[in-house]
């Protein structure tokens, strides 16, 4: 009786205390990875099909995992279903809400993500800071953009 009591105790003390050490480096080994990486899974947000497209692949040819929206709120959705996606390339011009409000909504869900945003006005209307809750980190990418002009955006946001 004495050695199952005692087997018994061993692995109720041991038992809880595994999963926690492993719960924990589990947390921790993505986040090191990620930071000397640079983003591992982007999310791309367009309304126009074709440039939706053209754009995955871009990210797929860099080396990232990548999913695609076709609005401001598909996008809110895909970041709140994958906890990993750690950077955001959107159109400024969506039929459902404006880029930069994205940006700062998508901030709210994942304080670390990198930012691009695409627009087809050389000028964008509104920049950081002109009483605009926008997150840092921001890059602007000018529409129409070429896979090196991609690859520039996510190389400046921590490759």
């Amino acid at each position: 009786g004495m050695t199952r009591s005692a087997r018994a105790m061993s692995a109720a003390d041991f038992g809880p205390a595994l999963p926690a050490t492993l719960c924990r480096q589990a947390r921790e080994r993505p986040a090191a990875a990620a930071e000397r990486r640079g983003p591992r899974r982007a999310l791309g947000v367009e309304d126009d099909a074709r440039v939706r497209v053209s754009a995955v692949e871009s990210l797929a040819d860099l080396g990232l995992a990548a999913e695609a929206a076709a609005t401001g709120h598909q996008a809110l959705g895909v970041l709140t279903a994958h906890g990993d996606i750690d950077l955001l390339i959107t159109d400024v011009g969506l039929a459902d809400i404006d880029g930069h409000d994205l940006g700062a909504e998508a901030r709210k869900l994942r304080p670390s993500l990198k930012i691009s945003l695409a627009s087809g006005d050389s000028r964008p209307g509104r920049r950081p800071g002109n009483g605009r809750d926008l997150p840092p980190e921001i890059v602007y990418l000018s529409k129409p953009y070429e896979p090196p002009d991609l690859r520039r955006a996510v190389e400046s946001l921590g490759a």
